[in-house]
């Protein structure tokens, strides 16, 4: 019980840590402006400053995915099994953004598109983490450093946005923990004690992750233009491999 305390409460402060973090650097947000040297960049700084972040956070979650997860997943399943677990986190993402894509089209589904945008990334992460925290502790610390860094985009375009009151913004930076703390304690409940079960979901973290990675971080309509996208995004797999190979 106290294991699953423990993932579940670094679960909650992980998200909780990126989520403020984009906050606070988001030109954005309040009286304080920080990062003013943003400005400067062609384009509104609020969308540019969520592209840099997306797309360097998601190089190295496409790392931990590649070097950690999904190997770990192999070692400990095999072959068949993690394939059917990539397959079915791949296949559990296309249904649920097909499901947002339609509620988005409906009138009065705001909140509940909301709520599941922000499902698409917290609660995959949270199960790897939760998978992953008893089976090896240097993974798990690899996917915690990758929730607080993909967390940061979000921050900057919920928490950085002036429409949003107070109120509201507390509202998503707890909701946005506790989804990722659900994920953390449903991760490391499910796969207690069992090889192929942490195997298995693993994978099917691991491949939902990729698909967020390729289908909604990495964005071909973004505000940043040139090479630096690809320098972002290599330079996050980069750190990713660093992270696998001296821990």
């Amino acid at each position: 019980m106290s294991e699953l305390m423990q993932v579940t409460g670094i679960g909650f402060f992980a998200g909780m840590l990126g989520i403020l973090t984009g906050g606070l650097v988001s030109p954005r947000t309040g009286r304080r402006r920080f990062f003013h040297f943003i400005n400067r960049l062609e384009g509104q700084p609020h969308s540019r400053l969520y592209d840099i972040f997306a797309e360097f956070a998601a190089g190295l979650l496409i790392a931990v995915i590649c070097f950690d997860l999904l190997p770990e997943a192999f070692l400990l399943g095999g072959l068949i099994n993690s394939l059917l677990g990539i397959f079915l986190g791949l296949l559990f993402m296309l249904i649920f953004q097909n499901i947002l894509v339609t509620m988005r089209m409906k009138r009065g589904t705001v909140s509940r598109c909301f709520w599941l945008e922000i499902s698409l990334f917290c609660i995959p992460a949270g199960l790897a983490l939760g998978a992953s925290y008893p089976a090896d502790g240097k993974i798990a610390a690899a996917v915690t450093l990758a929730i607080v860094l993909n967390s940061i985009p979000e921050g900057i375009r919920y928490l950085g946005n002036d429409s949003a009151q107070r109120g509201q913004k507390i509202g998503i930076a707890a909701s946005y923990s506790l989804l990722t703390a659900f994920g953390s304690f449903a991760g490391a409940f499910l796969t207690a004690g069992s090889g192929n079960g942490t195997s298995l979901l693993l994978s099917i973290s691991g491949g939902a992750l990729l698909y967020l990675c390729a289908g909604v971080l990495l964005r071909e309509d973004g505000t940043i233009r040139g090479r630096l996208p690809a320098v972002l995004h290599i330079l996050g797999i980069l750190l990713g491999l660093l992270l696998a190979v001296c821990t």
